[in-house]
């Protein structure tokens, strides 16, 4: 037989899904994969229900592609009244399966073979699994920890004639960073220099604590029409088996992420698009509840992980915490397979978002989106670490 595309010979299996699959082989406390294990809101689910059973009109046929009118009506007033940003839902605004989808339709759409996409180690994998898929070049500049502040100096001098696209994470997966306005002012001020367009990844746009504030690169001088900007329903209502995401752009690029999501997934599940729609018409108190729920698992399980000596990082955003790798490991690899199969509890080792070599204070990434009880187990298991 002939042989397989060349390109996905050269993938590996994803590091979460691997360390998913240990968790369930050594009845260990899954904290490596980033995904509640409690339901999302009541309101939400309720809704849904409504939405499939609705017989006044039938909500369990195809959706447009681009989406449903009144989700992409609801998602342009949210930007408008949240962020001060101004969106076509006719010619802006696209429905995907989940921002994962929405990260490789942008990249198809931008990038053409021997394009150069800028992106900042640590990263999440889909978006160099997207660029390779593409044919396009990764070049890597890197986020050091501990504040994990994209260096401009440093990121400068990845930029050359072929550069098409730089790839922005914030609130930030792995670290929990969120990038301030004297950091995105400097950034954009760069892009826009340069011509170049921006993926900006913002799933975890409403995972923010300790007063932070998120700001959309589309809203910096010049970006709004070199930005495409990515979020989920899957984050913000704690429900990532819906894949509910969206892309938003200015027309010509949002064109270019419809023509290639006709092709792969044409349209995603009309009742949930209906349920994400009504459940984000009037949710400002969920918003802070939510905020508050996720700071609240945050503390709890942060304060005890640093008595029991470990460096434990406290996160600005995101659901996630970086715990650096004890001296007596030889990395965070070693670590974290001790972590599954000695102590019974699942990291990711932070190797993994890198495609250079890993920094020597490596790392690995806990996820807290647990319910209380699953992360006082954990917990009871850390403390039996022998550092």
């Amino acid at each position: 037989m002939k042989s397989l595309n060349k390109t996905l010979n050269h993938f590996k299996p994803s590091i979460f899904s691997q360390m998913s699959e240990l968790s369930r082989r050594h009845n260990a406390v899954n904290l490596s994969q980033g995904f509640p294990d409690f339901s999302g809101p009541h309101f939400l689910l309720e809704q849904l229900k409504n939405e499939i059973t609705d017989t006044a009109q039938d909500k369990n046929q195809y959706a447009p592609s681009k989406g449903l009118p009144i989700l992409r009506q609801v998602l342009a007033e949210r930007y408008r009244t949240d962020y001060d940003l101004s969106f076509d839902p006719e010619s802006e605004i696209t429905i995907t399966n989940g921002a994962t989808e929405g990260i490789y339709l942008t990249i198809a759409a931008l990038c053409n073979p021997g394009d150069e996409v800028i992106l900042f180690e640590p990263f999440y994998d889909s978006y160099l699994a997207a660029i390779q898929l593409v044919g396009a070049v990764p070049i890597f500049a890197r986020l050091e920890s501990p504040n994990f502040s994209p260096s401009l100096s440093q990121w400068e001098k990845r930029i050359t004639p072929r550069t098409k696209l730089v790839i922005l994470n914030t609130p930030h997966n792995p670290s929990g960073r969120v990038l301030d306005d004297s950091e995105l002012s400097a950034f954009s001020k760069t892009v826009v220099e340069n011509d170049l367009y921006v993926l900006s990844d913002e799933v975890y746009e409403r995972l923010i604590f300790d007063q932070q504030v998120h700001r959309p690169i589309a809203s910096y001088p010049g970006m709004r029409e070199r930005t495409v900007t990515l979020s989920s329903a899957g984050k913000t209502f704690g429900v990532t088996g819906w894949k509910i995401g969206w892309a938003l752009a200015a027309p010509e690029l949002s064109h270019g992420i419809h023509m290639a999501h006709q092709f792969i997934t044409f349209s995603v599940a009309t009742p949930l698009q209906w349920a994400v729609a009504k459940a984000l018409m009037d949710p400002q108190d969920y918003f802070q509840e939510f905020r508050s729920h996720y700071q609240n698992l945050r503390d709890l399980f942060i304060p005890p992980l640093m008595k029991f000596g470990l460096n434990a990082s406290t996160p600005q955003g995101s659901y996630f915490c970086l715990v650096d790798t004890p001296k007596t490991f030889e990395n965070d690899t070693e670590f974290s397979n001790y972590l599954v199969e000695t102590i019974g509890v699942s990291a990711i080792p932070c190797s993994a978002f890198y495609s250079q070599t890993p920094p020597k204070n490596s790392q690995v990434r806990f996820c807290f989106a647990k319910k209380p009880e699953t992360l006082q187990l954990a917990l009871d298991r850390l403390k039996r670490i022998d550092l």
